[in-house]
């Protein structure tokens, strides 16, 4: 990170957050230790759609990009349970959990990330067995969540417009009466991109046509078990 931006960032308040957001990516490092998590989440939509006009369109097609690249390194790292080796699967994933709970919101994040892998690809593994009733049931289950984290993302924008217009120009960033507030909000809509992109990622690996059924399985079991990990956080 950048130490002069850095210094910006705790130094002065809404000017150093308006030239933030001119630069998103320096404050969601900033604010949320957003980097290490890259590989897991790409960069989050509020940090890539604040950096300028983009249009529908535009955003479409980055966001197809990013799940595309998420899922390919997502299907990288089952490489070792596909083939087997399940106890470095799992000595992996923890040492990755290790790594980065101790990070700025590195627990929500793992939390966040870990739900959406196991919730997703319980339902999409449940499809296959039954007559697809556990996953019917799993699915019913994740719309209510998603219900609910939509809901919650609406009011967090609602909030974080009106404590934008009212920052204290004249306070450091760390002195901003509502800036616990600002960086909730933040979170709560991110947490709905997350979701919702990686769902689509694990569906990029779970339902791809190219693998075997029963290679499509394990890698739903695979996901699942990670995500399980991550849970634990």
């Amino acid at each position: 990170m950048d130490p002069d931006k850095r210094e910006k960032y705790d130094r002065f308040g809404r000017a150093a957050l308006e030239d933030t957001f001119m630069d998103p990516g320096s404050f969601f490092t900033m604010a949320f230790g957003a980097d290490k998590f890259k590989p897991l989440v790409g960069e989050l939509t509020i940090a890539y759609t604040a950096a300028g006009n983009l249009t529908v369109a535009e955003v479409k097609k980055w966001q197809a990009k990013r799940e595309r690249e998420l899922a390919n390194i997502l299907l990288k790292r089952l490489d070792p349970w596909l083939k087997g080796d399940e106890e470095g699967f799992v000595r992996d994933a923890v040492a990755q959990l290790e790594d980065l709970k101790g990070e700025a919101f590195g627990v929500a994040f793992l939390h966040c990330i870990g739900y959406a892998y196991y919730s997703r690809a319980q339902v999409l593994l449940g499809l296959t067995e039954m007559l697809g009733i556990p996953g019917f049931v799993n699915a019913v289950k994740e719309s209510g969540h998603t219900m609910k984290t939509r809901y919650n993302a609406v009011d967090a924008a609602l909030k974080l417009s009106e404590m934008k217009v009212n920052m204290d120009p004249q306070k450091p960033a760390s002195e901003q009466a509502n800036m616990p507030e600002f960086l909730n909000s933040v979170w709560m809509i991110s947490v709905l991109d997350i979701e919702s992109t990686l769902r689509h990622v694990v569906e990029l690996i779970v339902k791809d046509k190219t693998a075997s059924k029963e290679d499509r399985k394990k890698r739903a079991s695979g996901i699942m078990r990670l995500g399980k990990i991550f849970q634990g956080a």
